[in-house]
């Protein structure tokens, strides 16, 4: 099985995803909405997880299945044996509490940037 390359957060460290497998899928990305295919990797581990990013050394996003229901997982993994494996740190969204994430990122973004004194 080959490895793959992880994404970054920060383009200037490479690092590779222990047991993680590559296929190509089709991705849609057109700003004048005509349906534009282009290529892009995707890195699948040993669990069936999809890496999505890497967040830094050792944190994760992926998404994955559990007892048939999809989740979004950001976790933090360990190094063990050559391997990095997920640790207990972390959460998994559900596809309902992911779309509530994402109704409230703007929220988040405005509290993050707040410039108020």
């Amino acid at each position: 099985m080959e490895q793959a390359q992880v994404p970054q957060a920060n383009a200037g460290e490479k690092r590779k995803w222990e047991g993680a497998d590559t296929t190509a899928h089709a991705a849609k990305g057109s700003k004048t909405g005509a349906e534009e295919r282009t290529e892009k990797q995707r890195i699948v581990g040993k669990d069936g997880k999809v890496l999505i990013c890497e967040l830094s050394r050792n944190r994760r996003i992926s998404v994955g299945e559990y007892n048939g229901k999809k989740l979004v997982d950001i976790r933090e993994y360990y190094e063990k044996e050559g391997a990095m494996l997920p640790g207990k740190k972390g959460i998994s969204l559900t596809v309902d509490q992911f779309q509530l994430f994402k109704e409230h990122i703007s929220e988040i973004e405005d509290e993050l940037y707040d410039t108020r004194s």
